[in-house]
């Protein structure tokens, strides 16, 4: 009778491993590796446990050793747990918040190179936002130095329906100045290439002489960006590669908005 509980207890154990490790790579297969806070180690340790979970409901534990069976009862406790774990940490990462790590200096003076930031996938994108964004050689111009896909993070300049101008250092959205205090003026390269024609970029900008026109909607004589695209520039943006360089980014490219900086162990920044 106990060596039945015992089987009974196990097999629920295996079971769990798996309903909650298949949800897990759903997750991972649906939202992809952007918003993951897993390692690869990690991933391998859940396809380990995921098979163990399964080789259990074939095995005939009753005719095992004590010890073998002890040994396979904790590992069945450990995979539980950590099946737990991990499920709850990818959930909350998936639609409350993901951390991140800027990797670029084109954000200066708001970020810098190396800042942890938290993001939240869920909120709403408004003018102004510093967003994580995929940039994709498929989808956007592909640019020297960087991967064919790759993690960014930048401002939200133009939103659907927008003309952007840039004009003596002053921001025309829609022929009307808005607020343009996020932009500064670097006179040295702070990325970590050093392209010469970045640093002959012009402070003015209209989308009449924009290279990606065709990304453009064309209505009454004037460029808008279309419905479900982005504008996207970084604060430092004499030295920036952003929407100027590789076109205007998809909805679908937009993983969310930086809500608060790590300035260290103890202080944290909120920027949204």
């Amino acid at each position: 009778m106990d060596s039945l509980i015992f089987k009974d207890g196990l097999i629920k154990k295996a079971n769990l491993i798996i309903f909650q490790l298949l949800i897990f790579f759903c997750l991972f297969v649906i939202f992809g590796r952007t918003r993951s806070g897993v390692k690869n180690f990690f991933i391998y340790i859940s396809f380990f446990l995921l098979f163990f979970a399964v080789i259990i409901n074939y095995l005939d534990i009753l005719n095992y050793k004590t010890k073998i069976k002890n040994i396979i009862y904790l590992l069945s406790d450990f995979g539980s747990l950590f099946s737990s774990v991990i499920l709850t940490v990818e959930i909350i990462f998936f639609f409350v918040f993901f951390p991140a790590t800027v990797s670029q200096n084109s954000m200066m003076n708001t970020l810098y190179d190396g800042d942890f930031i938290i993001v939240s996938p869920n909120t709403k994108i408004k003018r102004f936002d510093i967003v994580v964004a995929e940039y994709d050689s498929t989808l956007n111009a592909e640019i020297l130095g960087l991967n064919k896909k790759e993690i960014i993070v930048k401002r939200v300049i133009g939103l659907p329906f927008d003309n952007i101008v840039f004009f003596d250092g002053k921001l025309f959205v829609n022929e009307i100045e808005v607020n343009a205090q996020y932009f500064i003026d670097n006179e040295k390269s702070v990325t970590a290439f050093n392209y010469r024609e970045i640093n002959g970029k012009t402070n003015d900008f209209t989308f009449d002489e924009y290279k990606f026109k065709e990304q453009l909607d064309f209505i009454d004589g004037k460029y808008y960006i279309p419905e479900g695209y982005y504008f996207l520039m970084g604060d430092n943006r004499k030295f920036s590669i952003d929407s100027r360089d590789m076109g205007v980014f998809s909805n679908e490219q937009l993983r969310g908005v930086v809500v608060y900086k790590l300035e260290s162990i103890l202080e944290i920044k909120k920027l949204r």
